[in-house]
């Protein structure tokens, strides 16, 4: 990347101004109201029984006009990776939320609202890049009560592919169905298995697969995804999935995909405080550019792991944390605030530039967000660490499309991801 691009990408993601990033790729002025209106009828009760009776259901692309959208936001997707940035910084775009307005959930899904987890993916085999290896979205304690009396889900994800997903040249997703799964309805226990070895050899993150694929004949269950641009694929934080590697032989273009997470707030509350922005899927509008930047810079620190940051980027994140942060709800703050604390210290980012200013700023803040959050670092957010660098398999994520993410475990953690990019 040339030194111009570089200090564009140095300086851009933080400037909390709109027509910036309209000018970058040459858009329209943002909109505040959808233009369009969700498809009647996209998911009906029939497609609700599939991810029920499979854990999982391949959707085709339910219009041209949608396409067409889809189309869009790829571009979109291909030119911020082009120019440095995470692909997840096209959600500072209108085309996002068109597209997501197109594929909202129908009513057959009861109690179902978004989380406000959404990612972008890039996925180009010819740069070496590759999707997550094989994991469950979410690891509740309780993993019977994730499920209501008909067995629907508490937390869905609809993964929309922006181009060709092809098993063939650059990769898809591939998933377990539940029929042939032991542990889908049941927790991963790990610690009692007959199937670990004496010295510790086998780690523990695979024995669910192992459970789901005893025999040679049983990997014959398990099911290709390849999708065409604009077919989407809904499935369940259960589901065992992941994205394949890709040919760069064969690859043409890069897989691009975008995540949308539904849950049960019960199960897992929205992002954003409702009282801020909430999302009607009658009358869907675009949420405010402050909204989309403080959640782009969310998933930035969250998902950490998965996107290039240096110690300044980690900062400029959690600035626009700090200045926007009281439309987030106060759990996912804390989460964030949890994961600003682990990208300093695991980038080096205290002192890595050797700025003694920032060395000291970062220790400071990274003080401050300890005693303020102390019960987030001391109860189930700690669950989100991943496993020690080395081991074969990392921590959760949620989505499996970009080139260099850690691998996630299979087991994960309780009830929460620990985001992708943790998507496909």
């Amino acid at each position: 990347m040339n030194t111009l691009l570089s200090d564009t990408r140095k300086d851009a993601p933080w400037k909390n101004d709109p027509h910036f990033w309209l000018d970058l790729l040459g858009r329209n002025k943002p909109k505040t109201t959808s233009p369009s209106k969700p498809l009647p009828g996209l998911l009906g009760e029939k497609v609700r029984q599939r991810v029920i009776e499979d854990g999982y259901y391949r959707q085709p692309a339910p219009e041209k006009a949608s396409v067409t959208s889809v189309e869009a936001l790829r571009e979109i997707v291909e030119k911020l990776v082009e120019l440095g940035f995470p692909p997840s910084f096209a959600l500072l775009y209108d085309e996002a939320y068109t597209v997501w307005a197109k594929y909202a959930l129908p009513s057959s899904f009861k109690n179902l609202t978004p989380t406000f987890d959404i990612l972008a993916f890039h996925v180009d085999p010819r740069k070496d890049s590759s999707g997550f290896s094989p994991h469950r979205d979410r690891q509740p304690e309780d993993v019977s009560a994730s499920f209501d009396s008909e067995k629907q889900p508490s937390y869905l994800t609809r993964w929309i592919s922006l181009s060709k997903a092809c098993s063939e040249s650059n990769s898809c997703l591939y998933v377990i169905p539940l029929q042939t799964d032991p542990g889908y309805y049941t927790s991963d226990d790990v610690t009692s298995s007959s199937q670990l070895s004496h010295d510790g050899g086998l780690n523990p993150s695979i024995l669910p697969l192992l459970a789901a694929l005893p025999t040679k004949e049983s990997f014959q269950n398990i099911r290709a995804l390849p999708c065409e641009p604009g077919e989407s694929i809904l499935f369940s934080h259960r589901v065992i999935h992941w994205g394949s590697k890709g040919n760069p032989e064969t690859c043409t273009e890069p897989r691009v995909a975008l995540s949308v997470v539904y849950s049960d707030p019960e199960f897992e509350k929205p992002y954003i405080k409702q009282e801020v922005y909430s999302w009607s899927p009658t009358d869907p509008e675009f949420p405010s550019f402050k909204v989309r930047l403080v959640l782009v810079c969310c998933q930035m620190l969250v998902y950490y792991q998965r996107f290039d940051l240096t110690a300044e980027d980690v900062r400029k994140c959690y600035d626009v944390v700090v200045e926007s942060g009281d439309v987030l709800e106060d759990e996912y703050r804390k989460k964030v605030c949890v994961e600003f604390c682990k990208a300093v210290r695991e980038t080096g980012g205290i002192g890595a530039d050797g700025d003694s200013e920032a060395e000291d700023s970062d220790e400071e803040r990274m003080l401050e967000e300890m005693l303020d959050n102390q019960d987030a670092f001391e109860d189930e957010f700690d669950d989100f660490d991943d496993y020690e660098d080395g081991d074969d398999v990392g921590g959760e994520l949620d989505e499996d499309d970009n080139g260099e993410e850690e691998e996630l475990g299979l087991v994960g953690k309780p009830k929460r991801r620990k985001l992708g990019a943790a998507k496909c």
